[in-house]
């Protein structure tokens, strides 16, 4: 019996271990993304992010910055707004692959001096002001967020208010403070999910989507939904920088006030109908408290508006006019 227990035990910690340094391995190296394509516009790389911009050929166009979720990249929007005349920017999660390439990307000299960490809120809240500062420039302003991207805009009129005081935001299915991730994900993270959050990562990165992507679970799954989900789990570069995004998601969301409502000409919220990753109850809570936020309610949606529903969130936006309803 005893020698019986050793065994298991020697067995339990080799296996643990084994664990262990697997996790360790997945999470520091170096995940590749060969879904890219040539960018007709400009390209720049400042650090760890990529931004995109194509500029509208009206001068006095609505410039639209956009800032996409945990584990998405400017693909969730680039055919969204596809066919505007707007000048579109999207930047990317820090450390994230971008969907797009360019042969001669340019550098500039702004944003090197950022004084926050990869993979934080506050980081890419702080390359969203330079942007605004020294590309979008005084025109008229619509910053549109996707969850994590919505608490990044919130952060960064809370960082220079100045900057996006004549601005709108367009926070859809967002990141808000105070509230939280969906009760089953919020179970997650309590049983260690984070822990294993990069073995899981892998196991996905790995199997063909058609096998773990459910219509149940993400219905409704449109053709553009299942294209943003299916490579959603190749984006990041590095397993920390998920990890990173993930705990301070929280801590964002846990120390931050509602006085980051304040800092915008109108912030419209637009709320899906159920939303499988966010808890939706705590979102509009959150988004009641703001005496500037409209909340705009939407049907048969799940999360990911507008690549369910494009035109929603467009008519949300103001850039095509509202089905008019009345007799």
């Amino acid at each position: 019996m005893v020698l019986w227990l050793l065994f298991n035990f020697v067995f339990l910690v080799l296996a643990a271990t084994g664990i262990h340094q697997f996790r360790k391995y997945l999470i520091s190296r170096d995940i590749s993304f060969k879904e890219k394509h040539l960018f007709d516009g400009t390209f720049y790389q400042v650090g760890e992010t990529d931004i995109i911009v194509h500029e509208a050929h009206d001068a006095n166009a609505v410039t639209v910055i956009c800032f996409p979720g945990f584990l998405e990249n400017q693909q969730y929007f680039t055919q969204l707004y596809q066919g505007l005349d707007i000048t579109f920017i999207a930047l990317n999660n820090a450390d994230y692959h971008s969907g797009y390439y360019s042969h001669n990307p340019i550098i500039p000299e702004w944003g090197k001096q950022n004084p926050y960490p990869v993979g934080t809120i506050e980081h890419d809240a702080y390359l969203l002001c330079e942007v605004i500062e020294n590309i979008a420039g005084n025109q008229k302003i619509l910053l549109h967020g996707h969850s994590r991207g919505g608490a990044v805009i919130l952060e960064a009129g809370h960082q220079k208010p100045e900057l996006t005081a004549g601005a709108t935001a367009l926070l859809e299915a967002p990141v808000l403070p105070k509230a939280t991730a969906s009760p089953i994900l919020e179970r997650f993270a309590q049983i260690g999910g984070l822990y294993f959050f990069p073995i899981y990562m892998e196991f996905l990165r790995v199997i063909p989507a058609k096998y773990w992507l459910s219509e149940i679970t993400n219905y409704p799954l449109t053709p553009r939904k299942r294209e943003i989900i299916s490579a959603s789990f190749k984006l990041p570069k590095h397993g920390s920088t998920a990890i990173k995004n993930m705990v301070n998601i929280r801590e964002w969301q846990l120390n931050t006030d509602y006085d980051v409502y304040d800092h915008f000409t109108e912030i419209r919220v637009v709320i899906a109908e159920r939303d499988s990753v966010l808890n939706r109850s705590a979102m509009l809570r959150s988004a009641s408290k703001g005496e500037k936020v409209k909340i705009i309610h939407t049907e048969g949606t799940n999360h990911f508006i507008s690549v369910e529903q494009p035109d929603t969130i467009l008519k949300a936006s103001g850039l095509i006019p509202p089905v008019d309803t009345r007799a």
